[in-house]
């Protein structure tokens, strides 16, 4: 085709369309009469002028006569150079017709545009040239009609129109690739227009969104389907006002039924033909799942599955920052190492699916206790930490946490929470489970300077006894218990315990000369419906999982209620109990006196029996605790004497009044010459301390003889009386000659 033909001349378009009058007339001239033959019809004006404008015009300019199927009386030289054709051809009656492109024949011959005078039209349609193209032609006509309105001729205007047609095809053809690519894609994707409505949406995000494609048409993007809407809404104004798409990232999309889908977004700008700006693409593909399985790995880096507790290593990215904070405004950190006593006993009785149960519901009382807590975190097994800090910059360098003192007393109120909170059972699958724990703490920067220090501290802390409520000695685990019956015999023992199956016998204390009632020993016993459970079954059990504390919080109350009563009646006996070894600390015994004096018992009436063991421990830890007792007036007996190491030296720290021989060695008595001649060394050596010897289990007469022989005065044993109930004790207190009151 030839370039020149692209573009219509203004000048002659206007003329064939009766902008141009004078152009008209001369390039048409109807002569006068009623019918006009085809010879008749003659380009208006002879002269060269006018003829070279026409031939040079860049588009065809024709003649046709309606009443001979169209055929052209007046062809423009150019025909021939556009089309192929030479310009004789297409005065050929029918020529016309034959050049259509078929597709487009019964359109154009039956069009009625070129049938009605006084038609001035436009038509889009495609010929075949010589060489066999298909040329896409504008026809800008006007059909010219007689007095009678009957056409006469039409005059119009071919245009080359292909180059246009290819492209709007093009564009056709590629629109239609480009959303059958959105529709095929695994994407969410739609088009907004400049005010941020819905022009397109592709079948993905009908099906991410749960919306029909006609009910998003036209709604706003960002207010129907968006979870952050005035922040989406933003970006989108920010860019249609500054000409930059918003940056790729993550978009939240809410669905219809209102759930929200996390979408991996990418924008795009669109302009129109003018370069305009026209709206923008919104491209995004739904990683829901992706994130929430990086999430999930995220989550197990730092936490820990079983007890959704932060891990040991969050713990210590937290610890560092607490201890940057701590040097920066002199404050305090605080790390509590809490673990569960006796936890293995549970995973062998029971398996470690109850194991793990036991775990979960222990961590959620941790973190009751220690509400308020920077951070709780499971360090692994069964323990546990917490972060006792502040790390606001913005808090008061004067804060709780600025005094070392006060830090440590937090802590300490969150093992009495704890304590509290385990004294309930774990339920697990219907059956209760009784544990408790124990805790350390350390604080920075006084124990520790760096955070495995800070928290090896702690965990050494926990296995120290002084004054810790829930760590104390622990005894051995009982010989021959398999771990389900041992398991079983704690749950037995808190039921013993909350129903007062607890009693107190009492066992004389004699002088051996006159057999004389001067006091007598409390013996605890548990009554278990009609069986009597031994103590040395489930003493040891009891020190061991701190079920002593409540055991022997009772025998105290109930020790001082059998003192006021016997006195009442006109009893006047001293009345020794047996103090467990692991409560040997400041708080315990504090509290052992408090109890006393609540009761109305001065403790200066009573005996307390400590086992040699206990007597023998370390000074520096007994010495305030003997202190408190030494002011109280509470007396204090060594029993089991011979049967652990002593120390002369601490023997006489003491200051004890009673020294207890074993029965050990009285059994053998007199026969046994060792047993005999260690019997009096101990006789010796308590009157040269100024205790009194006491001497336990004496069976038999000779060895009440042998006794008094050696100048030991008191003892007890089956000899006098076996262990009996306080009604027993009046009835002995009455035969010996002593009236009681009424």
């Amino acid at each position: 085709m030839i370039a020149c033909a692209v573009r219509v001349n203004d000048a002659a378009e206007r003329a064939m369309t009766g902008g141009d009058v004078r152009m008209r007339r001369l390039l048409l001239r109807r002569p006068s009469g009623p019918s006009v033959p085809p010879d008749a019809v003659v380009v208006a004006g002879h002269s060269v002028a006018f003829r070279s404008l026409i031939e040079r015009l860049p588009v065809v300019v024709y003649i046709d006569l309606p009443a001979s199927e169209y055929t052209s009386v007046y062809v423009s030289p150019n025909a021939e150079e556009l089309f192929g054709y030479p310009v004789e051809e297409w005065r050929q009656p029918g020529f016309f017709r034959s050049i259509l492109h078929p597709d487009d024949h019964d359109a154009v011959m039956g069009s009625q545009n070129y049938k009605r005078a006084g038609t001035q039209s436009t038509e889009e349609y495609r010929v075949i040239t010589r060489a066999g193209a298909e040329l896409w032609v504008r026809d800008t006509f006007l059909v010219v009609g007689g007095s009678d309105s009957t056409p006469l001729y039409v005059s119009g205007l071919l245009e080359d129109i292909t180059d246009r047609k290819r492209a709007e095809q093009h564009a056709v053809s590629s629109e239609r690739r480009f959303r059958a690519i959105l529709e095929d894609m695994s994407l969410s994707a739609a088009l907004l227009d400049v005010d941020g409505r819905i022009t397109f949406c592709n079948d993905q995000l009908c099906h991410t969104t749960g919306w029909e494609r006609v009910q998003l048409l036209g709604l706003p993007f960002h207010e129907t389907l968006c979870a952050d809407v005035a922040a989406e809404r933003a970006a989108f104004t920010r860019a249609m006002a500054e000409g930059a798409a918003p940056a790729g990232g993550e978009l939240r999309l809410c669905t219809r039924a209102g759930e929200t889908r996390v979408m991996s977004a990418n924008h795009t700008l669109l302009t129109g033909d003018k370069g305009e700006l026209a709206g923008l693409t919104v491209i995004a593909e739904d990683v829901t799942e992706r994130r929430a399985v990086e999430e999930h790995v995220r989550y197990l880096a730092h936490y820990d599955t079983l007890t959704r507790l932060p891990n040991r290593a969050l713990f210590g990215e937290w610890l560092e920052m607490a201890m940057t904070c701590a040097r920066e405004t002199e404050r305090t950190v605080g790390v509590l190492h809490v673990s569960l006593n006796d936890f293995t006993l549970v995973n062998d009785a029971l398996g470690h699916v109850v194991g793990d149960e036991v775990l979960a519901q222990f961590a959620d009382r941790l973190r009751d206790a220690a509400e308020g807590a920077e951070l709780i975190a499971r360090q692994y097994g069964d323990e546990f930490l917490v972060l006792l800090a502040d790390t606001d910059p913005e808090t008061n360098a004067s804060s709780t946490h600025a005094v070392a003192e006060d830090v440590a007393q937090i802590a300490e109120a969150v093992v009495g929470r704890l304590t509290h909170l385990l004294r309930r059972p774990f339920d697990v699958a219907g059956r209760a489970v009784y544990l408790n724990a124990s805790a350390g703490v350390a604080l920075f920067p006084r124990d520790a300077v760096d955070r495995d220090g800070l928290i090896k501290h702690a965990l050494l802390d926990r296995f120290r006894s002084r004054d810790k409520r829930l760590l104390r000695r622990r005894s051995a685990r009982p010989e021959g218990l398999a771990p389900a019956d041992e398991l079983a015999l704690i749950t037995r023992l808190h039921a013993a315990i909350a129903d007062h199956q607890f009693r107190l016998t009492y066992q004389p204390v004699v002088g051996l000369r006159g057999g004389q009632i001067v006091g007598v020993e409390a013996l605890l016993r548990w009554h278990e419906g009609d069986e009597v459970i031994s103590p040395a079954r489930f003493i040891p059990l009891a020190e061991r999982t701190g079920l002593i504390v409540p055991i022997t919080d009772w025998v105290i109350r109930e020790v001082c209620r059998q003192t006021l009563e016997w006195r009442r009646r006109g009893i006047d006996l001293q009345i020794a109990f047996n103090y467990p070894t692991t409560m040997w600390s400041e708080n315990a015994i504090r509290l052992l006196l408090d109890t006393m004096r609540a009761s109305g018992v001065e403790p200066a009436s009573l005996l307390m029996e400590v086992t040699e063991t206990t007597a023998m421990s370390e000074a520096e830890e007994s010495e305030p605790i003997l202190r408190m007792l030494h002011e109280s007036g509470l007396l204090l007996a060594v029993d089991d004497f011979g049967t652990g190491y002593s120390s002369l030296s601490r023997l006489k720290q003491l200051r004890a009044s009673t020294l207890k021989i074993d029965r050990s060695f009285v059994r053998d008595l007199p026969a046994d010459e060792e047993a005999a001649e260690v019997v009096r060394t101990i006789v010796t050596l308590a009157h040269n301390l100024g205790m009194e010897p006491l001497a336990e289990g004496i069976e038999t007469e000779a060895q009440r003889q042998f006794l008094i022989e050696c100048g030991c005065a008191l003892g007890q044993g089956f000899l006098f009386s076996r262990p009996v109930p306080p009604s027993e004790i009046e009835r002995l207190w009455g035969e010996s000659g002593r009236e009681l009151a009424a």
